[in-house]
């Protein structure tokens, strides 16, 4: 039986094994051809990796069984910027522009991988952040932008331009075009139909009257009342048609455009399901190892120790007072 030959190449993920008992001439081409896929591999490698996400800032929001894009930093300046950008800027926000903030921040910063490039953020993510979620904070950033002023702490990170990012929902079910965080998604778990949960986000009922009987506005209409708000890009709008709605939760409840010209908007009268409260809204719980972040430990370190050496000087300044009581105190010449 002829010897097997074998000529095997690895790279991390990337493996070439030839076995074979043909000529070595087939063996040797083979291996050439293993040679070449290293050389492409490494050349990608010179832009960046693929591995799974292993910080801590986003460890909310990335999920940890899909690999994501790294620059040669190994992820560590892409942490330190989103930890920086999350003390100055985003701690600032209210919800619930935070929370949509903090999600697309962490997808932006750490993208999902294509074999060996990071897929862009979303066109619907970004739509809803900006138009939406956060549209004043947006147009604060994009007001600074343009008089030169800048985020001390934003990096290499930029403000994404909406209209040239590849749509999610466009994208053909085989192959992934950009990394969702899924801001706009209709949460099928949550749907109602004759009442609302929380802030009815998902409502999908058809209640098309305000709360004064004023019928609503077509969502896809621009008469009487003109909008940009909400987006299109939410799934609670799909079929809306002008019923109440609440998408992406901007409201305490479903509301609609009332097609009265004196009166833009208005909420609706829906009532509430059983064993749900205002409460029980689309916004995630606080948690409390959001506020075990470095910063906070180091404030609350100083604080202690502030604390400490204030009790410590107030009792060596009663001890300083009471010795010198002591030695200042005379007795009487009466005195037996």
């Amino acid at each position: 039986m002829a010897n097997v030959f074998k000529y095997k190449v690895t790279s991390e993920r990337t493996q070439c094994v030839i076995k074979s008992d043909w000529i070595f001439i087939s063996v040797m081409k083979t291996a050439l051809i293993c040679f070449f896929a290293l050389v492409h591999l490494n050349a990608a490698r010179s832009e960046g990796y693929c591995n799974l996400y292993h910080g801590k800032i986003c460890e909310k929001y990335v999920d940890h069984t899909k690999y994501i894009w790294y620059n040669n930093s190994g992820g560590y300046e892409n942490e330190q910027i989103t930890t920086a950008l999350w003390d100055e800027m985003i701690s600032t926000f209210e919800e619930p522009c935070r929370s949509a903030a903090e999600k697309m921040l962490c997808v932006y910063a750490f993208p999902e991988c294509n074999v060996s490039s990071p897929l862009p953020l979303c066109y619907e993510d970004c739509i809803a952040v900006k138009h939406l979620f956060c549209y004043k904070e947006w147009a604060v950033l994009e007001d600074k932008k343009t008089n030169g002023i800048f985020i001390k702490s934003r990096g290499h990170f930029r403000l994404p331009d909406c209209n040239i990012l590849p749509k999610y929902r466009e994208a053909p079910k085989t192959a992934s075009v950009c990394t969702y965080a899924g801001l706009t998604e209709m949460k099928d778990t949550e749907v109602t139909h004759d009442c609302i949960k929380g802030n009815g986000r998902y409502y999908q009922g058809k209640v098309n009257i305000s709360k004064e009987g004023i019928p609503c506005q077509r969502w896809d209409s621009q008469s009487p009342q003109a909008h940009n708000s909400p987006p299109d890009v939410f799934m609670e709008l799909k079929n809306a048609e002008n019923y109440c709605r609440n998408a992406g939760g901007e409201e305490k409840r479903p509301w609609c455009f009332t097609t009265n010209p004196g009166i833009r908007w208005q909420h609706c009268e829906i009532p509430r399901c059983l064993n749900s409260t205002l409460e029980d809204n689309d916004q995630p719980g606080i948690k409390m190892k959001e506020y075990l972040s470095p910063t906070f430990i180091i404030i609350i370190s100083c604080l202690g120790l502030s604390t400490i050496v204030i009790f410590l000087l107030l009792v060596l300044l009663c001890h300083r007072l009471y010795k010198r009581r002591l030695l200042g105190y005379n007795a009487p010449t009466n005195a037996e």
